[in-house]
Order: structure tokens, then C-alpha cells, then sequence
């Protein structure tokens, strides 16, 4: 099972590459320090091609190789949970972008996480707080 991403369309995946390459070019974008040397250096441009085409699991296949990762002990593990928090990140970062440009007033909270990562659904105390809350959208 994928994780249900209901709102992604092409509006969402253009503000989810706006808020991406404002952090690359910010001097000090978000790097997993579990990837290697080269794992860094392809991950920008897997990313990008993720958010203009792809979702979670596509980036997965993209990061399933012992040539990014620092350890291949854990590298199936870390290709799965980096896979799915970045592009969740970037969804969500899109998606709160087009609200405010929508001027909706409010959102709920969800989280549909994805078979990948299903180990990982209750160790996040913060997440499970604001689940099925609804919150305003500060314009």
C-alpha cells in the first residue's frame, strides 16, 4: 500500500519544487547524514524528478542502492524511511503553500502511512498528537 496523497496534483507538485529549490539554494539544505558521499550527491536531482513525476515509492527504487548509503546494513531501511519522510515533507510543504495561495481557512491533519513504513507509524508521539486535528492555515 501507497500512501494516499489526495491532494497532488500538478498545482501542488509546482509549489512542493518551489519550497525544494528555496532550500537548495539556501546554503544549508536537509541532508541525511546516512547517505554517502555519492548518495548526497544524487539525491537533489532524485528528489526533483520525484516531485515532478513520482511519489514515495519511485523515490525508494531510486535510493535502493548500497552506493548511497553509509552502511548496507541498514541502507533498505534508511532508502525506506528517507523516501517516504522527504517526499511527505515536500508534499506537505506544497500543499500548505497552495492552501494559503487558495485562501482556505482551515485543514485536517491525516496520516495515511504507506506498508513501507508501517513500523515507524507509532514511534512519532508529535505526529500522533495533531492526527484528525483540524487546524487553521495562517495567511
Amino acid at each position: 500500500m501507497k500512501a494516499q496523497f489526495e491532494e497532488l496534483d500538478d498545482q501542488t507538485r509546482k509549489y512542493m519544487l518551489e519550497e525544494f529549490e528555496k532550500e537548495q539554494k539556501s546554503g544549508n539544505p536537509y541532508t541525511s547524514s546516512r547517505l554517502s558521499n555519492i548518495g548526497k550527491e544524487v539525491f537533489p536531482s532524485f528528489m526533483k524528478e520525484t516531485i515532478l513525476n513520482g511519489d514515495e515509492e519511485g523515490l525508494f527504487d531510486k535510493l535502493n542502492n548500497s552506493n548511497y548509503w553509509k552502511s548496507s546494513g541498514t541502507m533498505l531501511f534508511d532508502a525506506k524511511r528517507l523516501a517516504f519522510t522527504e517526499f511527505n515533507t515536500w508534499y506537505v510543504r506544497g500543499l500548505a503553500k497552495k492552501l494559503i495561495n487558495e485562501s482556505i481557512k482551515e485543514c485536517q491533519v491525516y496520516r495515511l502511512t504507506p506498508k513501507i513504513m508501517d513500523e515507524q507509524k507509532n514511534e512519532c508521539e508529535e505526529c500522533n498528537k495533531i492526527e484528525n486535528t483540524v487546524i487553521s492555515v495562517n495567511v
